[in-house]
C-alpha cells in the first residue's frame, strides 16, 4: 500500500524569523525546541532556568524577538522568569510550555499578560509549534 505523507512543520512554507530565546531545564527537550525552530527559520539562544534567562535577555535581549519558556525549572521557574520579562519587555511574546494543561497553567499567569501570550503543552510536534508561531509573528508585525 502506498504511505500518504501529511504535510508537517519542516516542509511547511512558512519561515519564521527573528531570535527565540529558548528556556528549559531539560537538555533534550531544549536541543529538539531549538532544532524545530531553526528548521523553520529562527535563530535560538537557550538557557536552563529563568535566572540565566534573564542573564541572557540583560545581555542580548535586543536581538530576541520572542521567548519559549518553560513553566516548572529549579533556581527559577517559569512563573517568576514570566512576571520578569513582562516588567522590562511587555511586548515581547513569550510562549509558555508545560507538561501540565493550559488551564492549569493560565491561573499561574494570569494579571501579567500584558503582552502576546501564547501556550504549548509538551510534548509537542513541530506542526504545534508553527501553529503557534504563526499568528505571534503576525501580531508583532501590525
Amino acid at each position: 500500500a502506498a504511505q500518504h505523507e501529511t504535510p508537517n512543520a519542516a516542509r511547511s512554507d512558512w519561515q519564521g524569523s527573528g531570535t527565540i530565546l529558548v528556556v528549559e531545564d531539560e537538555e533534550g527537550v531544549r536541543e529538539v525546541a531549538e532544532r524545530m525552530l531553526q528548521d523553520i527559520g529562527f535563530e535560538t539562544i537557550s538557557a536552563r532556568d529563568g535566572r540565566e534567562a534573564l542573564g541572557i535577555m540583560d545581555r542580548e535581549g535586543g536581538r530576541v524577538t520572542a521567548v519559549l519558556l518553560d513553566l516548572s525549572m529549579p533556581r527559577m521557574g517559569g512563573q517568576e522568569a514570566f512576571r520578569r520579562l513582562r516588567q522590562t519587555r511587555p511586548d515581547l511574546p513569550i510562549i509558555m510550555m508545560s507538561g501540565y494543561t493550559e488551564q492549569v497553567v493560565a491561573p499561574q499567569i494570569a494579571g501579567a499578560k500584558s503582552g502576546p501570550t501564547a501556550f504549548l503543552q509538551k510534548p509537542f510536534l513541530a506542526e504545534d509549534l508553527v501553529a503557534i508561531l504563526r499568528p505571534l509573528a503576525e501580531v508583532t508585525r501590525t
